[in-house]
């Protein structure tokens, strides 16, 4: 199938919404948001970059130990900064 802008789609569980220049995937207690921008003060390399942002809600984060970057994240609610 495919979805363009304003397009919404669902199976089961899982929500999928297009927006302009963004997706967002819902599952559960899981959201996951993909957005598209530009990449500021570029020097070289790529002009465009994907935002992906994972949001837990309910008991998500409390059933599963956090491993990994992304759930290491989840760990607390204190802010995350660093570098990739």
């Amino acid at each position: 199938f495919k979805l363009g802008k304003g397009g919404f789609k669902k199976c089961e569980e899982l929500a999928v919404e297009v927006d302009m220049a963004s997706a967002t995937f819902s599952l559960r207690d899981w959201t996951i948001t993909a957005r598209g921008n530009h990449v500021m003060t570029r020097v070289s390399g790529p002009k465009h970059r994907i935002d992906v942002t994972f949001t837990a809600s309910g008991e998500a984060v409390a059933r599963d130990q956090p491993h990994g970057v992304i759930g290491q994240s989840f760990r607390s609610a204190t802010p995350r900064n660093g570098k990739v």
